[in-house]
């Protein structure tokens, strides 16, 4: 058997799945048959293959035909030596290998080519720059960024700390407004689809992102006022980045001048003394900025210390003497001189005067200074006065004798003089108990010397009483001699209220006023006006005489009554009209006098009752005409009830007004409406009948006067079956 009848007998399936006597007998064929050739064919296909650089690529092929088969692998149409196995396989691959591979199987019957199959190499991700650390001062902007290579499509992720950060999938990161919230280590992790078949995703190295705070001031430094040899300290508060690399640092400054050594936040200053005294402030300084407080004051307050002090003098009584004395210290000092020990009243000047009026001003004077600081003592200085004998004098200016007056309590107004002082003044009414009995009157101050309170002029008040009043005045000088009495006599007049109430047409002769003096005689007339007469007074008094005469004991109420004996006068200005009419209605009018008032005019017309027209010393009326003659009838009365005489207007007048029309009649439940022509301002009734054999119409009330072109009248209680009805103006 040769080899070629053996490789087609075993590559017959047929004859291999069959039993061994048919076996036998293909065997039998075979080798008696000539040799056939079969050529390749590929069962199954290589396939395309994804691999990360670095790992082996394996491609294979299945195919049958007469043995011995031949294999050649190509890449890209391009036989790749050495590869002619049924498999292909190399381990690493590298990107260059990536590219289509074929197979080409022969036999001594033919050849075949496989389908391309393709290799694609994926390149892992690789950082080639990474992010540099950044250090910026708070509120500024900072970049990140990465450069890195590997295959297309390229993910980039942020982290902070190894948290990612949401939104941050690019090749740079920016923060805006950088705070000290975001400070920490930032990385990117780059992957690609290299990562999803196993390769490592590429991590940076952290950039360190440090945020430096500028400094702020969160407690400004307080002025401060100290007292000379005090311990004053100034401190701030300040925040913003400190640490070792930034620190916080401090600068006092004195007047524009760094203080050295003064490098803390608080600036502590021992015994101040006046040399310190002025403006302070504090730089604050880190590596990211510096602020610089606001300015604060040191005031040293020094004590009082005297550089001029009082000194001792001898003086004649009537004169001016002035001690002087002077400090030196922190403003304001404030003085207050004292004479014995007992502080003098508005002595609070360097200067004192003192108004010399007799013995009395003698003895030891002294200045005490005083200020925020300390208060000390002036030394002493004593006055030697020689004593007066000349008495002073006083006057009553206001009342004067004999005078009238009527407010109460009344301010006495007077004035008092000596050659030195006028220690007081003394005041006294005769209604006091004893009717000697003398008080202190109220100085006032001189204009001729600031420093002087003397009794120059002096006032005193009191409440007086009715009548005659007497006051008196004595003053007494510094040397305890008096003055003789000054005295006024002046009489007080207490107003009561008066009423006068005038009653008609008439008046007073007099004209008194609402307010008359207790106890004084009053004359009154009264004149009636013209047309009237007096009748009498009544009230507090009561008389029938038109002059009265009466007393004012309390407050008074009169009452003058006159009567008015005149009748008013009535005229008719705008009369009746006459002849041919369009309309009934008439608008009269006229006048009417009366010595006093005119109360009411009133007219009638025809036989109309009377009514009261519009107005009185100018009246009108508008009434109704009727056909043929029209007759009107006016007269006025006065406030008095007295009539005028009766006017009489007599007219003929033909009307020429429309008959109302009936234009619809409506049945409603409960009632029938009629609806007609009308003139605005005639009165209509509706009449009816139940047959036109009745020769009486009945009226429906109410008439009504109309106020349009067209009127509806109705019937409330209509029968049942049929009613005639009409209209008729009245």
């Amino acid at each position: 058997m040769d080899r070629r009848a053996l490789v087609l007998f075993d590559g017959i399936p047929l004859l291999r799945r069959s039993s061994q006597r048919l076996a036998g007998i293909a065997l039998l064929l075979v080798l008696n048959a000539p040799a056939q050739v079969v050529p390749p064919v590929i069962q199954q296909q290589p396939e395309d293959l994804t691999i990360v650089e670095g790992d082996g690529l394996f491609f294979e092929v299945w195919a049958t035909g007469t043995e011995p088969l031949a294999y050649q692998w190509r890449k890209n149409n391009v036989a790749i030596p050495g590869a002619t196995d049924r498999a292909y396989q190399k381990d690493p691959a590298t990107v260059a290998d990536a590219g289509d591979y074929t197979v080409r199987v022969s036999n001594a019957g033919g050849a075949v080519t496989s389908a391309v199959a393709r290799l694609t190499v994926l390149v892992p991700p690789s950082i080639l720059t990474h992010p540099q650390s950044r250090t910026v001062v708070a509120g500024s902007n900072v970049t990140f960024s990465v450069r890195a290579s590997g295959t297309p499509p390229l993910s980039y992720q942020w982290s902070q700390d190894g948290v990612p950060i949401p939104g941050a999938t690019s090749t740079n990161l920016t923060i805006l407004n950088a705070q000290p919230d975001d400070a920490g280590d930032y990385t990117v992790a780059v992957s690609n689809p290299a990562c999803d078949l196993g390769a490592d995703v590429a991590v940076s190295l952290p950039a360190t992102l440090t945020v430096n705070v500028p400094p702020t001031i969160l407690d400004q430094p307080d002025s401060v006022e100290a007292n000379q040899g005090d311990d004053v300290v100034f401190s701030v508060v300040a925040d913003g980045t400190d640490t070792e690399a930034c620190p916080l640092t401090y600068q006092w400054v004195f007047k524009g001048d760094y203080l050295t050594g003064e490098n803390d936040a608080i600036l502590e200053l021992l015994d101040v003394y006046p040399g310190q005294e002025g403006e302070y402030y504090v730089i604050v300084s880190n590596c990211a900025g510096s602020v610089v407080s606001s300015n604060v004051f040191l005031k040293v307050n020094t004590p009082p210390v005297f550089t001029l002090h009082p000194a001792s003098r001898t003086v004649w009584p009537g004169s001016n003497m002035i001690f002087y004395a002077r400090a030196e210290g922190t403003p304001p000092i404030y003085y207050q001189w004292y004479h014995n020990d007992v502080p003098i009243p508005g002595a609070t000047n360097t200067n004192c005067v003192v108004w010399i009026s007799g013995t009395a001003q003698r003895g030891r004077y002294a200045v005490l200074a005083s200020n925020i600081v300390d208060e000390v003592w002036s030394r002493d200085a004593f006055l030697t006065v020689k004593a007066e004998t000349v008495p002073p004098t006083v006057a009553i200016v206001f009342p004067t004798n004999h005078m009238r007056w009527s407010n109460s309590p009344i301010t006495v107004r007077g004035i008092a003089a000596d050659n030195a002082w006028v220690d007081f003044v003394e005041f006294a009414d005769h209604y006091e108990p004893g009717g000697q009995g003398f008080s202190l009157a109220t100085p006032g101050f001189t204009n001729l010397n600031p420093y002087l309170l003397i009794w120059t002029n002096w006032t005193a008040t009191y409440a007086p009483y009715p009548g005659t009043n007497r006051i008196r005045a004595v003053a007494t000088d510094d040397s305890a001699n008096r003055s003789a009495t000054a005295e006024v006599y002046y009489f007080f007049v207490v107003p009561s209220a008066f009423t006068l109430i005038t009653n008609g047409p008439g008046s007073a002769s007099t004209n008194l006023g609402n307010s008359l003096e207790i106890g004084r005689d009053y004359t009154l007339t009264a004149v009636p006006g013209p047309g009237a007469v007096f009748t009498n007074w009544t009230g507090g008094y009561t008389t029938n005489h038109p002059t009265i005469r009466f007393r004012m004991i309390s407050n008074l109420v009169l009452q003058m009554n006159f009567r008015d004996v005149q009748p008013p006068t009535v005229a008719l200005t705008s009369a009746l009209p006459a002849g041919a009419l369009a309309s009934p209605f008439a608008t009269l009018g006229g006048s009417a006098t009366d010595n006093w008032r005119v109360e009411a005019v009133r007219y009638q017309i025809n036989d109309q009752p009377w009514a009261t027209a519009q107005g009185t010393t100018n009246w009108s009326a508008t009434v109704t005409l009727i056909p043929g003659t029209n007759t009107l009838r006016v007269y006025s009365e006065d406030a008095a009830g007295l009539r005028s005489p009766t006017n009489l207007s007599t007219t003929v007048v033909t009307l020429a007004l429309p008959p109302p029309l009936i234009t619809n009649i409506v049945r409603a439940p409960g009632a029938i409406h009629v609806t007609f022509t009308s003139v605005s301002g005639l009165v209509y009734q509706l009449e009816f009948k139940s047959s036109l054999a009745e020769t009486t119409w009945t009226p429906l009330p109410p008439s009504v006067r109309a106020t349009n072109a067209v009127t509806t009248l109705s019937d409330t209680n209509p029968p049942v079956t049929s009613r005639y009805y009409r209209v008729r103006s009245l």
